[in-house]
């Protein structure tokens, strides 16, 4: 949001103070006493946004539409991990979804730790396998982090990490 282009007549300092008033979902407003608030829908839908502007004597009021058509996926990489070596560890963001009932694509990183694994594609969609190496082996770290990018098929993206613990 911006009223940053928001001015008195009479050059007196302005205030700001913004309010969700009709809304699909409960959200919050970032910073909504400032002239560039935000706020992260998570319901597709209007959401009808008010601003109070208030010169030290006179308030002032606009209001906006903000039509949400379609929300960012919410991606869970899942639980954090142990595990022994050479065990068969299983990736799953089985937990993300997405409001709109997008079908979702998942793609996995490894994002730290030595060795690099190889991931390898499991029949549950976005489950992603691997054997988990030893960490007593020379220059092996004892915690593997993985990413999983989570997309919609608007093409919103977002993002979860796991750990491994080896």
């Amino acid at each position: 949001l911006n009223g940053g282009g928001s001015s008195d007549p009479d050059a007196q300092p302005l205030t700001y103070l913004w309010s969700v008033t009709v809304f699909p979902a409960a959200v919050t407003l970032e910073d909504a006493t400032t002239s560039t608030p935000s706020f992260i829908a998570t319901t597709a839908g209007d959401y009808t946004v008010q601003l109070l502007l208030n010169d030290g004597l006179v308030n002032s009021t606009d209001t906006v539409l903000v039509r949400i058509l379609n929300v960012a996926p919410n991606a869970d990489a899942g639980s954090d991990q142990t595990a022994r070596p050479t065990q068969t560890v299983f990736l799953e963001p089985l937990a993300s979804s997405d409001a709109n009932g997008d079908a979702l694509t998942f793609t996995w990183t490894q994002t730290s730790g030595v060795p690099a694994v190889v991931l390898a594609a499991d029949p549950t969609p976005g489950v992603f396998g691997f054997t988990a190496p030893d960490p007593a082996v020379g220059g092996n770290t004892s915690v593997l982090e993985f990413e999983v990018a989570v997309q919609d098929t608007a093409a919103n993206v977002t993002r979860d990490r796991c750990y491994v613990r080896l």
